[in-house]
């Protein structure tokens, strides 16, 4: 980018910007385009920024499931910092900060240690997040009109 302080560097800048046009006709690059929908070579596939009408529906079970595994996701990810919250909230001259906490847990107990009170917590998420999404794909198929989709 040319300095702000000189000015006359601008329409240099441009002209620099105009000339890759040239060198890009120089080394043959050739210009992304997408393809078209009506190729014959491959029809079945759609073209780039194009989408199929028809829409894979997954049942309220499947969407009950995935909610459930993201909620064991995130028991598992969370527990760590709930584990270290938990200390520093019980015994805040011990442990003053998150990293040092967490560094005084596992020299002390572990690494697993961090972990500890993860199945109250996971059972809690998976139950939670299997029936609000599963609930809400139910309610969603019950209350959707047949014709239109909506």
């Amino acid at each position: 980018m040319p300095d702000s302080s000189n000015a006359t560097d601008y329409p240099a800048y441009i002209a620099g910007l105009r000339d890759l046009r040239q060198l890009e006709q120089s080394i043959n690059v050739i210009p992304y385009r997408p393809r078209q929908s009506d190729s014959t070579d491959d029809a079945s596939i759609p073209a780039i920024g194009q989408h199929s009408e028809e829409k894979i529906k997954a049942s309220p079970a499947l969407k009950a499931f995935a909610g459930s595994a993201g909620g064991l996701v995130e028991a598992v990810t969370l527990q760590p910092v709930d584990t270290i919250k938990t200390r520093m909230q019980l015994h805040p001259t011990l442990y003053p900060s998150m990293i040092q906490t967490a560094k005084r847990i596992t020299a002390e107990e572990s690494v697993p240690a961090l972990w500890k009170g993860l199945t109250p917590f996971a059972t809690h998420l998976f139950s939670k997040y299997a029936l609000r999404f599963g609930t809400n794909a139910t309610f969603q198929s019950l209350l959707t009109d047949k014709e239109t989709g909506t």
